[in-house]
């Protein structure tokens, strides 16, 4: 049998069963030595491999929010979408974001907003 005999819709990645596709995501996410690496760009392009993909992929990425100078547009977001924010259970500040005005009233608005957060972490200068 030819690889061109198997690819049918069949075999086909949006077709991908989604405890599978959740498996891998996390294998993506986890296999790096930095445990809160941000994974973004890895998971913004998983959500544009198809539909089935997408939505797999935007709660591994809201899994883990990583805030910094993209907090006002995190905010923004989960302003207009509850079940965003309702994914979030880790956030992870990265360096420097003290320097961003009036960082302490957005982060008390995201934790307010995310009734599921588990975890808090600050990446700081080693």
């Amino acid at each position: 049998m030819t690889i061109s005999n198997t690819c049918n819709s069949n075999y086909s990645w949006s077709n991908l069963p989604p405890q599978i596709l959740h498996s891998v995501l996390y294998f993506a996410q986890h296999t790096s030595q930095f445990l809160l690496q941000n994974n973004a760009p890895l998971l913004n392009a998983c959500q544009l491999v198809c539909k089935g993909w997408s939505k797999a992929a935007q709660e591994a990425l809201y899994k883990q929010v990583y805030l910094g100078s993209n907090t006002l547009s995190f905010l923004t977001t989960i302003i207009d979408s509850k079940e965003l924010a309702g994914l979030t259970n880790i956030l992870v500040f990265e360096k420097g974001i003290a320097d961003h005005g009036e960082i302490f009233d957005l982060l008390e608005d995201i934790i307010t907003r995310c009734p599921h957060i588990e975890e808090l972490y600050s990446l700081e200068d080693s």
